[in-house]
C-alpha cells in the first residue's frame, strides 16, 4: 500500500494528514478540508505526530545514564513531590534493571535500606525507598543545600501521618453512634452513649495538641542548620 500526506496545524501542533492512498491498485484522493479522518484518532495516535516515537517509549530499567548522571550522594527530587540523597544506584536481586536507592528526607519511605533480608545501604526506619531512575531528578545547587526543601518533606509526612490519625478517631466514634442508633434505647445503652459522648473530644484534643507540640519543635529546629539534610536531632513524628 502507497500513502501520499501533507502537514497542517491541528490544536497548535502540526499533524501528519494522509492525502491519497492505494490499496490492491484503488487510490483515494483526499482533498484539503474534505478528508474523514477521526480527529480524536488523529490526536491520540503517534503515526500522525510530530513528536518522535522514541521519546514516547521509555523502559522502566533503562540505564540511568541514558537519562541524567545519578550518584550516590547527590540530592534529588523523587515521585515529584519528596526530596532526598542517593545512597545506592544499581541492579538489585529483588527486581530486574537498574534501580535508585534514596535516603529520603522524611520518613515516608518503605525500608531502611534492606529489602528482603539485602541490605542495599543504611538509611533510618522508613526512610528508604527504590525506584526507576525515571522517578528521580537531580536538584539544582540552590535547591540542593536549600533547609526548605527537607522541611517540607517532613512537614507533609508528618501532616499526612496527622490526618490519618483524626480520620481514624472520626470512623471510631462514627462507629459507635452507629452502633446506638441501631440499638433498641434503653436506660443502659443511654448510659452508655452518655459517657462516650462525654470523653468524644478528648482524643481529638490529644491528637491536636501532640501535632501541635510537634510541629513547633520540627519548625523550631529545622532550619537551624540551614543545610539540605534534615537535623538528626529532629524527634520523629507521632505514630
Amino acid at each position: 500500500a502507497g500513502v501520499s500526506s501533507r502537514t497542517e496545524k491541528f490544536n497548535n501542533k502540526k499533524v501528519i494528514v494522509p492525502t491519497s492512498s492505494s490499496i490492491k491498485g484503488k487510490t483515494t484522493t483526499l482533498r484539503p478540508g474534505e478528508n474523514k479522518i477521526d480527529e480524536t484518532q488523529i490526536k491520540k495516535s503517534t503515526l500522525f505526530s510530530s513528536t518522535p516515537l522514541k521519546k514516547l517509549q521509555h523502559k522502566e530499567n533503562d540505564n540511568p545514564t541514558d537519562l541524567i548522571q545519578l550518584k550516590p550522594g547527590d540530592r534529588v527530587r523523587v515521585q515529584r513531590c519528596k526530596s532526598g540523597t542517593i545512597r545506592f544506584v544499581g541492579e538489585t536481586s529483588f527486581a530486574a534493571g537498574v534501580w535508585i536507592g534514596v535516603e529520603l528526607d522524611a520518613p515516608d519511605g518503605k525500608h531502611d535500606g534492606t529489602v528482603r533480608g539485602h541490605r542495599y545501604y543504611q538509611a533510618p526506619p522508613l526512610s528508604g525507598l527504590f525506584v526507576r531512575p525515571i522517578h528521580v531528578a537531580k536538584l539544582d545547587e540552590q535547591d540542593a543545600i536549600a533547609a526548605e526543601l527537607p522541611l517540607a518533606s517532613r512537614l507533609a509526612c508528618d501532616h499526612k501521618r496527622f490526618l490519618k490519625r483524626l480520620l481514624d478517631e472520626l470512623q471510631t466514634q462514627l462507629a459507635t453512634f452507629d452502633t446506638f442508633e441501631q440499638t433498641d434505647l434503653t436506660r443502659d445503652v443511654a448510659l452508655d452513649f452518655i459517657d462516650k459522648a462525654a470523653l468524644a473530644p478528648s482524643p481529638f484534643r490529644s491528637i491536636l495538641d501532640h501535632h501541635a507540640n510537634h510541629l513547633s519543635t520540627l519548625l523550631g529546629m529545622s532550619l537551624q542548620g540551614g543545610g539540605g539534610a534534615p537535623s538528626s536531632d529532629i524527634p520523629p513524628p507521632p505514630p
